[in-house]
């Protein structure tokens, strides 16, 4: 892709994170489009995907898209995968909690080309482009990490393994921080605001956008079985943190 389809998409990214913040807190039961015991999907995701995929189409760029509201749109056969979450963390946006945030990853067969974080409430712009670094809001970052006293973004509350990992993990001394949005787990635990991240049950979306940034850095990022990350499957356990920390976490949570 070309910088000005890349210039494009994050405009676009942009002016849904604009939209999405005019809409925070502004949710009932009817406008609801989704309820899970743990999740629930608001108007404001429908209409936040519609502004970046229309900034995905003008950007001409060949791809198909992966949505979490609408599956998959486009070609197979298309040079580029977009992965897309409009709104993370929708149900802190509902209660006007701060921790939301637009996510989306660009992939060419199976290799991170460009990950885009939106912050919303910060109004933060994180950006990983294969080969030229990680930059929050147009500037370099590098991250510092603490192997003495780690502390790990820890998503989602909703899973199954969570409470066993979160046990183990406090046996072992870790801290963790869980705050309701996979997608910025995933960024922070790869840029700083962590030693690292650990995703349970997390959806390829909610995946892709940070993985950028974890190979960026030169994390390890790889399942609970130490296979690769693979963005074709649903949901799946997944640990990023530079490798001595990687290798404690994989110790501590088994």
């Amino acid at each position: 892709m070309n910088n000005n389809q890349k210039k494009i998409i994050i405009a676009g990214i942009k002016s849904a994170g604009i939209r999405i913040k005019e809409l925070i807190g502004q949710i009932n039961k009817k406008s609801m489009t989704k309820i899970t015991p743990f999740d629930y999907g608001i108007p404001a995701d429908k209409k936040a995907e519609k502004i970046i995929q229309e900034a995905i189409n003008k950007s001409n760029l060949d791809c198909k898209i992966i949505s979490e509201e609408s599956d998959v749109i486009g070609n197979n056969d298309a040079k580029y995968t977009v992965f897309l979450d409009p709104l993370d963390g929708s149900i802190n946006f509902s209660r006007k909690i701060p921790v939301f945030c637009v996510g989306l990853g660009i992939y060419q067969n199976n290799n991170p080309v460009l990950g885009v974080v939106y912050d919303i409430s910060m109004n933060e712009l994180f950006v990983a482009e294969a080969g030229n670094g990680i930059t929050l809001n147009g500037e370099s970052i590098k991250p510092n990490t603490f192997e003495s006293n780690i502390l790990i973004n820890f998503e989602w509350f909703g899973a199954p393994l969570y409470e066993e990992i979160a046990s183990k993990l406090k046996k072992a001394n870790i801290r963790a921080r869980t705050a309701g949005s996979g997608v910025l787990a995933l960024c922070y635990g790869c840029i700083g605001r962590g030693d690292g991240a650990i995703l349970i049950d997390n959806k390829p979306w909610d995946i892709a956008p940070g993985m950028v940034f974890a190979k960026e850095n030169g994390y390890i990022i790889k399942q609970f079985n130490n296979q690769e990350v693979d963005l074709s499957i649903h949901s799946q356990n997944i640990i990023a943190a530079p490798k001595k920390i990687f290798d404690k976490l994989i110790k501590s949570i088994k």
